[in-house]
């Protein structure tokens, strides 16, 4: 019985020795430790919410939640949103709002899951290097959330 414990034992404590060792290791080469943003990501992802800023909310809209996805000077961020205002209105009012601050029609895109339609839309604009979009769910009648989402690539 002994020699099976002191064996259980040495095999638990190799394991240990293993994880502990290579757990940091994989942080080193992987990136698994969160990295302080840089001063450049920093400037855009104040870019990216002043342009956001710029733009008159939608009245009754209410903020539900809100991404960012900054690295390396590229990224988004992104605002989502409810209202029991249409789609129709909702599209009306940051058409608006954005072509009076500058940004570009570009294109309306379906977004597509494994090429079946999702039912999003996407309303894109451009102003230089930077997009924006409108999103929304295209039947989705009564209680609407949509998304607004900045982005330089």
């Amino acid at each position: 019985m002994l020699v099976k414990e002191r064996g259980f034992i040495l095999c638990a404590a190799a394991v240990a020795i293993i994880f502990l060792a290579v757990l940091p290791l994989g942080h080193f080469l992987f990136g698994w430790f969160e990295k302080s943003p840089s001063p450049a990501d920093e400037a855009l992802k104040a870019e990216l919410g002043a342009a956001y800023e710029q733009l008159g909310p939608l009245p009754g809209a209410v903020l539900a939640g809100e991404e960012q996805r900054i690295q390396g000077g590229k990224g988004s961020v992104a605002y989502t949103f409810t209202t029991k205002r249409t789609n129709s209105e909702v599209i009306m009012h940051y058409n608006a709002q954005l072509k009076e601050n500058g940004w570009r029609y570009v294109d309306t895109r379906v977004v597509r899951d494994w090429g079946k339609d999702t039912g999003v839309r996407n309303i894109v604009y451009q102003k230089g290097e930077y997009t924006a979009a409108i999103s929304y769910r295209k039947d989705n009648p009564g209680d609407t959330s949509f998304g607004l989402r900045f982005a330089k690539h």
